[in-house]
């Protein structure tokens, strides 16, 4: 720009220091300045608010205040934006009583109101000084304003309560919240649960968990850290979670798996067989996956015995099976035999539920008795399937296509023939391996398994 002749302009300047602030290069920002005053140029409200905003995002407070007062003294007043700038500062090294003295000039100025900004950096800065009275005193006071709570402000007051020991108020305000359908995200919910594991909560932190699956927010390293903290600091028995539920006891896998607390996992699995619950394939997948990863081939052999014999049904995570009987075979572990076994087991018993009963030595198709009795001149009322369909439940209609099979009209009135073979009509009530059978495999969404299966 210079090379070419074309002198820079104030907001050229503006933008400059604006730039070199995000880059954490301060010294850069006052040598732009200084060139800026030489050039002759009068900064604005503007140009010391990317100015002051440089100096908190480097954390030098003490050169945002010298500027602050250079800027009074030029006659340039503060602004709303100015003002939260200068809260923010104090905010960042922990200092309540600056924010506030900040804050009274703001309600005497008229020409600089508190937006959600400055009451949000205000309630941030009561939290991180575990100030809770101040905290409700400006909380009650943003309400009684033109501003309006947001995400943010609940976020930032629940993380207060939480700080504080104050758990059950944080529930309560998370309770207002959603009254209000403002939709909590992960940052939220961390510190409610961070709020858990101060207080050793593991049954409420579950709920908490449970509750961020049912709303879609996927927890992430923070989130299962911070429930590991709780699992280790709360008084509560791995085993006693099968009491409150399927829901907490998949929530409570997903955690231990996280951690790699494969022994307690196999432990509380060990619960859940005795009391009789049904958790689906999923569950032991992402388990016996989690053994695999961390190569506890006991523990896997384990899971993977427990899931074949509640589901038999292990579809399309046959590979998963399959490679863990392949390394259980190389380290001549046992458990391999059974493995194959039980899913041989399945696939015979798959295979004979959908055998056509079919004489071996007769194993001629209905086609072929289709089309005698149609030459016979046996007319298509009796072999015609809509005709029977109207006549015939749906369970006689079933048998009719078994032993006789089907002939139809197409549009020109020739008779197309049809293949169906003599194959018994499934009882889905009854058959062994779909009653009750409704666990299918979710679609990925970037999280758990486990934690998806509630």
């Amino acid at each position: 720009m210079e090379l070419a002749e074309i002198p820079p302009s104030a907001i050229t300047y503006g933008i400059l220091i604006k730039a070199y602030g995000q880059a954490n290069q301060l010294d850069n920002v006052f040598k732009v300045f200084k060139k800026m005053q030489n050039k002759g140029y009068s900064p604005n409200a503007v140009t010391y608010g990317c100015l002051l905003d440089s100096c908190i995002k480097n954390g030098a407070i003490g050169k945002a205040l010298s500027m602050y007062e250079k800027m009074l003294k030029d006659g340039i007043k503060p602004n709303t934006i100015i003002y939260t700038t200068l809260i923010k500062g104090f905010t960042k090294i922990k200092n309540l009583k600056g924010a506030m003295d900040i804050y009274q000039k703001m309600i005497l100025d008229p020409n600089s109101p508190p937006n959600n900004v400055t009451y949000n950096s205000l309630l941030d800065c009561c939290a991180k000084c575990n100030d809770l009275r101040m905290l409700d005193r400006l909380f009650e006071e943003m309400k009684s304003t033109k501003n309006k709570p947001d995400l943010i402000t609940f976020s930032t007051v629940i993380k207060g309560y939480c700080r504080g020991g104050k758990l059950m108020a944080a529930l309560r305000l998370l309770e207002t919240m959603e009254e209000q359908h403002i939709r909590p995200d992960e940052v939220l919910f961390n510190s409610l649960l961070d709020g858990c594991a101060k207080k050793g909560e593991m049954e409420i932190a579950l709920e908490i968990y449970a509750k961020m699956n049912r709303t879609h927010v996927k927890p992430s390293e923070i989130t299962y850290s911070i429930l590991l903290k709780v699992f280790a600091r709360s008084k509560m028995k791995v085993k006693d979670v099968v009491g409150k539920g399927k829901e907490a006891v998949v929530n409570m896998l997903a955690i231990l798996v996280y951690g790699n607390y494969t022994k307690e996992a196999i432990d509380l699995l060990a619960k859940v067989r005795t009391e009789k619950l049904r958790l689906g394939k999923s569950v032991y997948i992402e388990l016996m996956r989690a053994c695999i990863a961390h190569k506890d081939w006991d523990k896997a052999a384990i899971v993977a015995i427990k899931g074949l014999r509640e589901n038999p049904e292990y579809g399309k995570s046959e590979s998963v099976y399959r490679e863990l009987t392949e390394k259980l075979l190389e380290i001549n572990n046992p458990a391999a035999e059974t493995i194959s076994e039980l899913m041989d087991r399945h696939n015979s018993e798959f295979k004979q539920m959908f055998k056509p009963i079919v004489d071996s030595g007769n194993r001629t198709c209905i086609k072929s008795e289709a089309k005698e009795k149609a030459a016979q001149g046996k007319g298509s009322e009796n072999m015609n399937i809509h005709n029977v369909s109207k006549k015939a439940s749906a369970e006689n209609k079933a048998a009719f296509i078994a032993e006789k099979g089907a002939v139809e009209e197409d549009t020109d009135g020739k008779r197309t023939e049809e293949k169906h073979f003599a194959v018994k009509p499934i009882d889905f009530d009854t058959a062994p391996h779909y009653k009750n059978s409704k666990t299918t495999e979710p679609k990925s969404t970037g999280q758990s398994k486990i934690a998806r299966l509630v």
